[in-house]
């Protein structure tokens, strides 16, 4: 699974961060001097091994060493090119960075990896090219393996994660999250009014409180059906729908004194429970979701949404 989020790489839990490192591996700037910065001697020690052994790390190559105070396991340091106007390899280059490092993290049983935005710095990569590079590179690799189960790509800066999000939801035909976008442009504001009021009173569960394939049968149910868990994760990631599913939830735990059959009536309290249940699943935090759970279903998650994903029997 591809994850897109907003945020620094230095602070996510996973089996191995990457470095955007450069050819000495000693640190420097950005990403790298945030990195060893953070997660200390250890780092540069491990580093300073490496180059005892092999000297510097050539661009698009990438090493392997501890993350030191870091919440990962693992931190990769690969060397992404210098944009030269593209004519000296860059493509390759880059593509070679994410390829090298995914190699490195199967060979260490990594299942978890986090990316960062690699060359679009103060190497000045063209932020959409290097974005395209990311994604096809990785995608193409991800089929090809069974033990990374998770690459989070961890954009800096709102451009980049634009980028990225807009790059992933068009990357396949079936994920055309622009339907939920057009949905709601109609009447967003008003569920969130209705619900702010604490009573559903129109009709909109399917595209606001989106659930997984297989539980609806109406034409509607179908064309708001969430494919799988791949696309609950860019639907978290889009940077409106997302938000607004988030901010919706948020304004339902404010509610005080009602259940979720007084707020939506049924079955419109079950579709919310089925949702809640995919988008807790889909996240890897104890989220918003959660807590709506606990709230208004004791914490109990529709058993028809976990047998389509294939968690229970």
């Amino acid at each position: 699974m591809i994850k897109i989020i907003q945020g620094d790489i230095t602070q996510i839990g996973v089996d191995a961060v990457v470095n955007a490192a450069n050819t000495s591996l000693l640190g420097g700037g950005g990403v790298d001097g945030a990195i060893h910065r953070l997660g200390g001697r250890e780092i540069l020690e491990d580093c300073m091994k490496i180059r005892a052994r092999q000297g510097s790390c050539d661009v698009g190559e990438a090493v392997i060493t501890t993350a030191g105070k870091l919440p990962a396991k693992y931190v990769i340091h690969t060397v992404g090119p210098f944009w030269q106007g593209g004519n000296n390899q860059e493509d390759k280059l880059l593509a070679n960075a994410y390829t090298n490092s995914l190699k490195l993290a199967i060979e260490n049983n990594v299942q978890t990896i986090a990316f960062p935005n690699i060359s679009t710095g103060v190497y000045c990569f063209p932020k959409k090219r290097a974005a395209e590079i990311a994604i096809k590179t990785v995608g193409s690799y991800l089929k090809q393996q069974t033990i990374i189960k998770q690459v989070t790509f961890v954009c800096f800066d709102k451009e980049n994660f634009d980028i990225y999000v807009s790059l992933i939801s068009n990357s396949n035909d079936d994920y055309n999250l622009q339907r939920f976008v057009d949905a709601q442009a109609h009447n967003y504001a008003d569920a969130f009014k209705e619900i702010s009021r604490g009573r559903k009173r129109s009709h909109w569960m399917w595209y606001i409180f989106p659930q997984i394939a297989g539980l609806g049968f109406s034409e509607m149910s179908k064309k708001y059906a969430i494919q799988d868990l791949n696309e609950a994760k860019l639907y978290l990631s889009h940077e409106v729908l997302g938000k607004r599913l988030v901010e919706i939830c948020e304004s339902l735990l404010e509610i005080e004194g009602q259940t979720a059959y007084q707020i939506f009536g049924n079955p419109d309290d079950m579709k919310l429970n089925s949702c809640m249940t995919l988008f807790s699943i889909s996240e890897n935090t104890n989220s918003v979701f959660e807590k709506v759970l606990n709230k208004y279903f004791e914490g109990k998650k529709d058993s028809k949404t976990l047998k389509i994903l294939q968690l229970i029997e």
